[in-house]
């Protein structure tokens, strides 16, 4: 064959699909322009508004890498329900491009990569997008008269963002600092907009409206900012300011009144001594030590404690705090064992294919007799929130869908465990940043299966665990350069 010829006619092959991709994506921006000026979504608005940026950054996927990690540390959500993060907009753009670059080479085989545990997800993709077939997609924008549509929108592009992204994008040393304390600047703005314009941002659920907790739900943002800033910080002769900040941050999460993030900061702490020190037995030895002195510490001070730091510490042995708060941090644990026992008699009509996420607002309410704005655990179980990661992926997405999540949660920590041995010995702050991201991952992974899981969590759990790869791919590539 006529090597010339052959050539030609693969050039001209790879200009149709440009073509053709081209048209597609003219299409998919008309009806994101069109859809903002119709119905004024801000989802939209939104995709609209940042246009200009983005194809600015076509080229550039580090940078609108870097841009969406930045604007995921506010913490901001674009939809009601609190599924899509400000920086979906970048994520669904990403992936977007990524597509139309693959389809245009051809690609398709750099898509399976086994070290990066993809099977899993695509495995989950299709399953998802199977029980979207039979229970409904709550995209009302499609057509739908079930409401849940974000939270696969989502889902499905968090996997499509992990599949795609984790292979191809390399940051460089200054840009995985700017992720850091840019997202620590971007994380006291998340925390301003939601102490403005977020009512509940300061209350906390209680038994009656009298029994309600104020709880400074507000400072989140700027706790999980401010965590990776601390323990990328500090070293052997840099310790006393990361101590304090630490601190600080323990006092300002027990404001928050969660007991599931007192224990996650102290989880994290743990876990990033243990990978750090070099002497395992010693180091458990002095972290024991530490938590009898922190134990006893608590315990002195718990009866003079605001009620929402009361309420953090309330599952700590000894400590003596307002009945009304040890009654409301009981009544939490008493409500969500009953979604459990409720969500194993409905097992029955799931397990094979799950629930979905789309549910009916109408028959929902319809179903337990109550009026919109009033409760109950059987409310939440109807709108698919079981407090519990096992049953979210059991009922929602049946026993395959169980399956699959955990197999690729499996693959998480079993690969971040072997990533936390490259760069555990190096004191250099991207290098530290990113031990401590694997302690994250592992902690958030088992705060999955046994503290609190919805579909949020394991949308944040797939990001997650693709941002450790990329920053593992990031700093091999830069130190790989350097020798």
């Amino acid at each position: 064959m006529d090597q010339s010829n052959f050539y030609k006619r693969n050039v001209d092959s790879i200009f149709l699909k440009k073509i053709m991709l081209s048209i597609l994506f003219v299409i998919i921006f008309t009806f994101i322009v069109f859809s903002a000026i119709k119905t004024g979504n801000y989802i939209y608005l939104a995709g609209v508004l940042s246009l200009p940026l983005i194809f600015s950054l076509v080229t550039r996927l580090d940078i609108a890498y870097v841009i969406m990690s930045v604007l995921a540390a506010s913490l901001i959500n674009i939809d009601r329900g609190g599924y899509l993060p400000v920086s979906t907009i970048f994520v669904l753009y990403i992936s977007l491009f990524l597509t139309l670059s693959l389809c245009i080479r051809s690609d398709v085989k750099t898509l399976y990569k086994i070290s990066y545990g993809s099977k899993y997800l695509i495995t989950f993709l299709f399953i998802t997008l199977l029980i979207m077939v039979f229970r409904g997609t709550g995209i009302r924008t499609l057509g739908s008269d079930m409401w849940g549509g974000s939270a696969y929108i989502m889902l499905i592009t968090s996997i499509i963002f992990y599949v795609l992204v984790v292979p191809r994008i390399i940051l460089n040393r200054n840009q995985i600092k700017f992720v850091v304390i840019g997202g620590f600047v971007f994380s006291i703005i998340g925390a301003v907009y939601k102490l403005l314009y977020t009512p509940s941002s300061a209350v906390g659920l209680g038994i009656t409206p009298q029994q309600s907790l104020v709880r400074a739900d507000w400072l989140i943002p700027i706790i999980y900012a401010l965590l990776p800033l601390i323990f990328a910080s500090i070293t052997k002769k840099r310790k006393f300011v990361p101590i304090i900040f630490y601190l600080i941050s323990l006092s300002l999460v027990m404001l928050t009144g969660y007991r599931s993030r007192l224990v996650m900061l102290v989880a994290i702490a743990f876990g990033f001594g243990y990978f750090k020190s070099k002497t395992k037995s010693m180091y458990i030895l002095k972290t024991f030590t530490l938590i009898i002195i922190g134990w006893i510490s608590t315990i002195v001070i718990s009866p003079i404690l605001p009620d929402a730091m009361q309420r953090a510490i309330s599952f700590i042995p000894g400590v003596s705090i307002n009945y009304q708060v040890a009654l409301n941090a009981q009544d939490s644990n008493t409500w969500r064992v009953e979604i459990w026992k409720y969500a194993m008699i409905e097992l029955e009509h799931y397990w094979i294919i799950g629930r979905g996420l789309a549910f009916n607002v109408k028959d929902a309410l319809d179903q337990i007799g109550l009026a919109v704005g009033e409760g109950n655990p059987f409310q939440n179980f109807h709108t698919h929130n079981y407090h519990s990661g096992p049953i979210t992926l059991l009922i929602d997405f049946g026993l395959p869908g169980l399956i699959c999540g955990l197999f690729f949660t499996i693959f998480a920590v079993r690969r971040t465990s072997m990533l936390t041995k490259s760069f555990s010995n190096s004191s250099k702050f991207e290098e530290q940043y990113f031990l401590f991201l694997c302690v994250s991952l592992i902690w958030y992974v088992f705060s999955f299966w046994f503290v609190f899981g919805d579909p949020r969590s394991f949308n944040k759990l797939i990001l997650l665990t693709s941002h450790v790869l990329i920053i593992h791919n990031s700093l091999k590539s830069i130190n790989k350069v350097n020798n």
